[in-house]
């Protein structure tokens, strides 16, 4: 884990990981409107490549979770084979 201090804030990234998930599955009632915007980023498939990552955002005592979920461009991700 990679921690950096901003101010009195200190941040964490938990986790960063990429998968593969069915927008009719996560996106039930808006699935195809988000197969036309990101069908850079489908599989043969029609999988939708995202990357997710996690940070944990300490100040003050208190701890907040940031969740960034957001397609990857299949044309610019690099291979982790």
């Amino acid at each position: 884990m990679k921690t950096v201090t901003v101010g009195n804030v200190e941040i964490t990234a938990l986790l960063d990981t990429n998968l593969l998930m069915n927008p009719r599955m996560f996106f039930p009632d808006h699935a195809e409107e988000v197969m036309r915007e990101y069908a850079d980023s489908l599989d043969e498939r029609q999988l939708l490549s995202v990357s997710i990552t996690c940070y944990a955002l300490r100040s003050a005592g208190k701890t907040v979770l940031v969740l960034d979920l957001h397609p990857r461009n299949r044309a610019t991700a690099t291979s982790t084979q």
